[in-house]
């Protein structure tokens, strides 16, 4: 499949189609592309997928100011089928900016917030900036611990854990390969509470 280009529109009638639409015209666009998007995405068809969440990403772009969340949503699904395909330095491309946006406009009781930072760790292991991991890793963990306290209800509180049982178990792998066994060790506790919340019916 032929990537489309990163900052281009899918073809050029499409975008003389959308340089006339409505604000909510632009929206349903968008939620249409990332609807096809999460469900190719959740159905493993993950080079199907590529198509959908790149163009989700770039009806994001066009979206009123305000639409920080859609933008990053979608720039989240787009760099989890890269990391789904192995392709750290790809999918880095769609989860810093991500991550940057998520830091600045979301709080840290937000789920998405700790969720585009895991997922901004991943991209920085992948590329061997190690250190650099370590420090989104943290910062994941630290945003998800967050939104697991302060979840609204149950259903919440499970998501959230579940997203913080990986990005635990993540960085405990990368501590224990860096030789850091005290450091993981001191997840242990932590990561036995998130498996805990994330594992209850």
């Amino acid at each position: 499949m032929g990537h489309i280009g990163r900052f281009g529109c899918i073809a050029v009638l499409a975008c003389a189609a959308l340089a006339g639409e409505s604000a909510g015209s632009r929206f349903e666009h968008y939620r249409q592309a990332l609807d096809r998007c999460r469900f190719l995405v959740n159905e493993s068809r993950t080079r199907e997928a590529e198509r959908s969440c790149r163009e989700a990403v770039q009806l994001a772009g066009r979206l009123p100011a305000a639409a920080k969340r859609e933008r990053i949503i979608a720039n989240s699904l787009a760099a989890q089928i890269y990391l789904d395909l192995g392709l750290p330095e790809d999918a880095f491309n769609f989860a810093d900016p991500a991550s940057k946006l998520a830091q600045t406009s979301l709080p840290a009781t937000d789920t998405l917030r700790g969720a585009v930072r895991y997922q901004r760790a991943r991209c920085d292991e992948g590329l061997g900036r190690l250190e650099e991991a370590q420090e989104a890793y943290r910062a994941a963990v630290r945003d998800l611990d967050t939104a697991v306290r302060h979840a609204a209800n149950a259903p919440q509180r499970k998501a959230s854990a579940v997203t913080l049982r990986d990005a635990l178990q993540s960085y405990s792998q990368l501590l224990s390969a860096e030789g850091k066994t005290e450091q993981a060790a001191a997840l242990a506790s932590q990561l036995g509470t998130a498996r805990q919340t994330a594992e209850k019916p």
